[in-house]
């Protein structure tokens, strides 16, 4: 990821509460920064269990025939955050990790 990019999560991140109340409020806070800063490259859910809830993220592969197609990134996304940058960096690696899987399906 970019230096830009990785300035442009920081100040958006300042302006946001980075620590929702919820799972749901983090899902929407996650969701929100992908649309405005990421082009929807990562993709948000709350998986529901027994155990407890867990927030997922996935990135869509563009795979021929297999329209809609989406990998894991993780399966256990963090949603507290003590500091803009430190949300922005883990941002970075949901990011990179994303690319890393497009890569693979479609090299």
């Amino acid at each position: 990821m970019k230096a830009e990019k990785i300035n442009e999560i920081i100040e958006w991140a300042k302006q946001e509460d980075i620590n929702p109340d919820s799972i749901y409020d983090c899902r929407r806070m996650y969701t929100q920064m992908s649309e405005d800063l990421l082009e929807d490259e990562l993709a948000f859910d709350v998986c529901a269990e027994d155990s407890g809830d867990y927030l997922i993220c996935t990135t869509y592969v563009n795979i021929s025939g297999k329209e809609w197609f989406s990998a894991v990134v993780s399966r256990d996304v963090t949603w507290w955050w003590d500091t803009p940058e430190n949300f922005t960096h883990y941002i970075a690696e949901l990011y990179e990790r994303a690319m890393e899987i497009q890569n693979y399906f479609n090299s």
